[in-house]
């Protein structure tokens, strides 16, 4: 016999609760679901996402994956519910918080001084190499100086530690926006930006809260007096109020996302 999950607690006679039982079916779910996914509630995008325990990478649960769920726990262990419930459930501290750019950095080995280590100080020298520059002298410390800031933004929630906007210049062609595009590492696929942002549509605040890197390209040559400015606010700003999408709530968070950009201006 098939049991549904949505009813509540049945009454006695004399309107006492009845003991309930060791195992809800709540309870059921949740180990059904525990069993075969991993939940997590994604901090960064605002959303809950699962993946399967052979799978490497987490999806969005969305009505797609729920109704699928649903048919899941029908079909395996003869439980019906509804969305609603299970929403219900998958919304809640059964998905641990985490935040996957702090996660990614934490998990990264740690650096080793000496010259054998593939993980030693001479990473960045040797990015920064992969780019023929003028000013030699100036690049690599003001790259290094970036991307730590970069690293160190995304692990702080509270306040803003980068306050440049790393520029390239130099003529068309030379894949100046492909090198800024390969700074976001795979693993990070998906929080990264590149396009045109204006400082005064609320859109703009999403692609700040929600990609490591974001790359204006060559914004840079067009920007009237207003939107520079706004613009600077935005890259130095420690916390900005809005209101991430689906959501019902205006939050205060840290600006996640570290600009950079071109221009074909010498």
């Amino acid at each position: 016999m098939k049991r549904n999950a949505d009813k509540g607690n049945s009454v006695g006679e004399n309107n006492t609760p009845k003991q309930r039982k060791t195992s809800s079916k709540n309870g059921e779910i949740e180990t059904y679901l525990s069993s075969r996914y991993e939940f997590r509630y994604n901090t960064v995008l605002g959303r809950t996402e699962y993946r399967s325990k052979e799978d490497a990478h987490f999806s969005k649960v969305g009505r797609y994956e729920i109704n699928t769920l649903r048919r899941e726990l029908d079909n395996d262990v003869g439980i019906i519910t509804s969305s609603d419930n299970l929403y219900s459930i998958i919304e809640s501290s059964f998905s641990p918080r985490i935040n996957p750019i702090q996660e990614y950095f934490k998990g990264l080995p740690l650096v080793d001084v000496s010259s054998s280590s593939p993980f030693s100080l001479k990473a960045i020298p040797k990015l920064a190499s992969c780019v023929a520059v003028r000013n030699s002298d100036k690049w690599l410390p003001y790259l290094t100086k970036w991307l730590v800031a970069v690293v160190a933004n995304a692990m702080d929630d509270r306040e803003c530690r980068n306050h440049t906007c790393l520029v390239m210049t130099g003529e068309q062609g030379k894949f100046k926006t492909t090198f800024l595009d390969l700074l976001c590492p795979p693993a990070l696929h998906g929080y990264s930006y590149t396009g045109k942002i204006y400082p005064q549509e609320k859109d703009t605040l999403t692609y700040i809260g929600q990609n490591l890197i974001v790359n204006i390209d060559d914004q840079l040559k067009a920007l009237n007096k207003r939107d520079e400015n706004e613009l600077k606010n935005l890259i130095t700003c420690p916390m900005v109020k809005y209101r991430m999408p689906y959501d019902k709530y205006v939050e205060e968070l840290s600006p996640l996302g570290k600009l950079c950009g071109i221009s074909e201006r010498q």
